[in-house]
């Protein structure tokens, strides 16, 4: 049978083409819900304050004809408090609209990483495989934009379609040959604002990819600056990661002078509409077919039929790096998270027996790390598993904790193919100390007690004991650790990593080179947990060392994606200083 490759590329969401609203509706609902009554809420006050902005031009127009015009000081003083009644009414509902947008805003913002992040971190190990963390961090905060979907100015502008027809209806009565006038201007502000949404639609995906990829390599030179430092290239990272700053820089230049093109040119053409207005307007007085009360409400309906086009302009730049991220968002939403991909069958308990029958595997196309790879692990059993580096020794403990799915073959635990189970509750039941150990900022303790958050004092004690951090640290309950463990020694970040493993009490545990970097006495505090502690609990041991290996019951050795049991004494492999040798 031919192997599955762990890093099969998922397919990259299609960019262009309709929004498929039905899919983004399916991941956007359970952050809506919670914020549907306020977002009713907007609609009807942004709709009141619509209806509301309709009445001034006509009060303003009775305003000059019935007071000024007529010096009617009663009616200037009617319609002119009426005015204010307006503008206070209309304050307190934009007061109102904002405070409800800020609310839906942040809320919905929250609800959307929070099932975001939720799906990211159980979404299985091949997924982040070829993906940098920052690129990924970058990705994952594009769900700020969405937020823009409550936008006031989306809100603003669905109220202003309904007030534009309204007054064009209103603005006929008054005089239809300007009101026809303005619809040339319409047609070509609408061309212009399609030109404007082609530009953002190309240069938003482009300027969001290539800021996410710049960011992944800032996270790069801040996670590896040690390394940077002794190797003495930080001109070099430093020098590459500015050009991709350049890059970022010139894209956002050419997006902004196109904007400003096509913004300025909305400009242009509404300015010149409010004087050829104007001047039409003006000849109709003039002949005495128009009032200068005509004129008043005519200018301000006449904004009001124009406001939709002009904010369209502003709806496509905030809307477009929205549906951009709907639609790069999916890219989370659509891959399939651990659940939906392995069984439902919980592990209550691991008695230990494992069996790998025919299991082939790779990390890229057509280069198995295993080919055909067979191992009985018996319950109870210390295995040790040498082998060259690159030859799929933690392979084999990824495949074991259900990492990865994507092989041919089968992997049985207590009989039980590991596709069936639910990979989560098997972790709960597996305990593992990595020869890369991954710490917290925060206390020792806290750290510790990540395996175990209900853990008794005793508890803890003994972990501490057996992993030899009694010795390693002068008071375990006070020491503070930096980001990722820098301020320790490796000694200390392993044997806190085996006071955790420890501290969980699992059924089954694996050793990955858990030794590597420990003092000889500490060694020896560990081994001696490993071979007697858990005697009966099944351990699988990778290492590198004749001492550690010893220990084990029985000792594989991992070559050319294949396994073979060895004896001690068996030729194949020698020991130098304590190391064995291949």
């Amino acid at each position: 049978m031919q192997f599955r490759s762990a890093k099969e590329k998922i397919n990259p969401v299609e960019f262009e083409g309709p929004v498929p609203w039905r899919r983004i509706a399916v991941y956007l609902k359970p952050a809506l819900i919670p914020v549907r009554t306020t977002i009713i809420f907007m609609v009807v006050v942004t709709t009141i304050s619509s209806l509301i902005a309709l009445i001034p031009p006509y009060i303003g127009k009775q305003l000059f004809d019935k007071g000024i015009s007529t010096g009617n000081n009663e009616n200037i003083i009617k319609y002119g408090l009426f005015s204010i009644l307006l503008i206070l009414i209309a304050a307190t509902l934009r007061y109102l609209s904002k405070i409800s947008y800020a609310k839906v805003n942040n809320r919905f913002s929250l609800g959307l990483q929070n099932r975001l992040l939720t799906r990211l971190v159980n979404l299985p190990l091949d997924f982040f495989d070829n993906k940098q963390s920052g690129y990924l961090a970058g990705r994952v905060n594009e769900a700020d934009a969405v937020a823009g979907l409550f936008s006031p100015t989306l809100f603003q502008f669905i109220s202003s379609i309904f007030q534009g027809i309204i007054a064009i209806v209103i603005s006929m009565n008054i005089s239809s040959k300007v009101t026809l006038i303005m619809l040339p201007f319409l047609l070509l502000l609408a061309i212009i604002i399609v030109w404007i949404n082609g530009v953002l639609r190309r240069t938003t995906y482009d300027l969001m990819e290539t800021s996410a990829s710049t960011q992944g390599a800032l996270q790069e030179i801040i996670f590896g600056i040690n390394d940077i430092k002794n190797y003495d290239i930080q001109n070099r990272k430093l020098s590459d990661t500015l050009r991709q700053y350049k890059n970022v820089a010139e894209k956002r230049i050419k997006q902004t002078m196109y904007l400003s093109a096509g913004t300025e040119s909305l400009t242009f053409i509404t300015s010149a509409f409010s004087v050829i207005l104007m001047m039409m307007i003006g000849t109709y007085i003039a002949k005495g077919q128009l009032t200068l009360g005509d004129y008043i409400a005519l200018s301000g309906y006449s904004i009001m039929i124009l406001t939709p086009a002009q904010m369209l302009g502003g709806v496509v730049a905030i809307f477009q790096p929205i549906l951009i991220s709907l639609r790069r968002l999916l890219f989370f939403f659509e891959s399939k998270t651990e659940s939906e991909i392995c069984g439902n069958r919980k592990v209550v308990k691991i008695n230990g027996e494992i069996n790998f029958k025919e299991v082939t595997f790779g990390y890229e196309d057509n280069k198995p790390v295993l080919n055909k790879c067979n191992l009985t692990i018996c319950q109870g059993e210390c295995v040790a598993i040498l082998g060259k580096n690159g030859s799929g020794k933690s392979t084999i403990l990824k495949l074991t904790l259900g990492l990865y799915q994507k092989y041919s073959g089968v992997i049985l635990i207590d009989q039980i193919d590991i596709r069936d189970l639910n990979t989560m509750s098997l972790r709960e039941k597996i305990g593992i100390v990595s020869q890369n150990v991954f710490l917290f900022h925060g206390s020792l303790l806290d750290n510790l007690k990540l395996a175990s958050p209900n853990a008794s004092i005793e508890a803890i004690e003994r972990a501490v004991t057996l992993s030899g951090c009694k010795t390693l640290f002068d008071d375990y309950n006070h020491v503070q650790i930096e980001e990722f463990g820098s301020n320790l020694s490796g000694g200390q970040r392993q044997a806190a990593s085996v006071a955790r493993c420890i501290l969980k009490d699992p059924d089954l545990l694996m050793f990955d080179e858990a030794t590597a970097h420990l003092d000889n006495e500490t060694r020896r505090v560990v081994l001696s947990a490993i071979k007697s502690v858990f005697k009966e609990r099944t351990r699988i041991i990778i290492t590198h060392d004749k001492e550690v290996a010893s220990i084990a019951d029985r000792v594989y050795l991992l070559e050319e994606g294949g396994i073979k049991e060895l004896n001690h004494m068996e030729e194949g492999w020698v020991e130098e200083d304590n190391i064995i040798r291949y």
